[in-house]
Parts: C-alpha cells; structure tokens; sequence
C-alpha cells in the first residue's frame, strides 16, 4: 500500500490531455474524494488499472516517455523537495531507493550497484506488471534522468541501457531520450 502521489498526477496530467477523473479512475475502486487524505492507500492493483486506463483512452503506446518528461519535483511531495536539495546524483539515488515505492507509489524496485567509476542501476518489478512493465520501465527512465539532470545541470549519458522488453514500434523516441547504446530483449533492465 502507498499514497496516491502518482495517481493525483496522473490525473493531472491527464486533465491536461482532456481526458476525465472519472474516466482515468475507471474500475480502479479509487475514491476520488480521498486523494488528499494523508492517510489514504491504495494498493499496486489499482494503480495498474489506472494506468491501464490512460494508455487506453490516449491510444498512446510511448505514454511513459511523455508522463516521465512531464514530472517537476513538486509532483513527489515532500520527496521531491529532498530529492532537489540533493548535493549529487549519489545522495538523489539513495534517495529514491529508500522512498519511491513506499511514499510515491512507483511500481519498480531500484538497486544501485557501484564499481569504480562505473554505476548501475536495475530496475525489477513489484509484483508482475505485464504489458504494464514497459510503461513504468519508460517513465521511471524518462523522470529519472530529468531529476538527475536538474540536480547536476549537466545531461546525464549513459554507458548503456538494457531492456528486458522486445522493442517498441516507438523505439526511435528511445534513441532520441536517452542518446546512448539500447539494448532490447536483455536479461535485465538497467542502466
């Protein structure tokens, strides 16, 4: 279980899109009206029927790349506000690591692997996502690299990015995000 951070963001953003409330939330057993209860939960099985929902209303298979680019600190609460006060991509890692699933809602499993001179950073899933692990893998990259970017000023380049999804008919976007070897079909997903 996990506050609704996501959920209230991707309403937003999905408001911005003309897309209804009513209509993301559909069939989720999501209450509206208790988003901005601090002591309301919901669990990882509705948060995949709303994203589900967006990716079906929008007709949109690259909807992650878009909502990853999308994000501003301010969408994580008070993670976000810690996670822009950090001093180095280090202290920004850690940071999501021990927060984004428990607080934010993010439905991957993060670990840091350090070696010198060289990071990397795994992403698994929570419990099985589906069709649904491309979009989390896509969004968690995309807002991944623009928190990082934001907190160094400079572009963030990576060595190498593993997938462990076929490749996307949107596979071009991939190229252009994140500038670096892709490796679709791995054993992992990681960068």
């Amino acid at each position: 279980m996990f506050r609704p951070i996501k959920i209230k963001h991707y309403l937003e953003r999905m408001g911005h899109r003309g897309l209804s409330a009513d209509a993301v939330l559909k069939g989720s057993k999501i209450e509206r009206v208790k988003l901005d209860d601090p002591a309301y939960l919901i669990d990882i099985w509705q948060s995949q029927r709303v994203i589900a929902n967006m990716i079906e209303l929008t007709g949109n298979d690259a909807l992650g790349l878009e909502l990853g680019k999308e994000v501003r600190f301010s969408d994580f609460g008070i993670v976000g506000y810690a996670l822009m006060s950090s001093r180095n991509m280090r202290d920004v890692i850690r940071l999501w690591i021990a927060f984004s699933h428990s607080l934010i809602g993010v439905m991957l499993k993060i670990d840091l692997e350090e070696k010198p001179n060289e990071w990397r950073i795994t992403f698994s899933e929570v419990v099985p996502m589906g069709s649904l692990l491309r979009f989390c893998v896509e969004e968690n990259l995309t807002f991944g690299q623009w928190i990082g970017e934001s907190v160094v000023k400079q572009p963030i380049v990576y060595s190498k990015v593993e997938l462990s999804y076929p490749a996307p008919a949107h596979q071009d976007l991939y190229r252009q995000v994140f500038k670096g070897p892709l490796e679709f079909g791995a054993p992992i997903t990681a960068v």
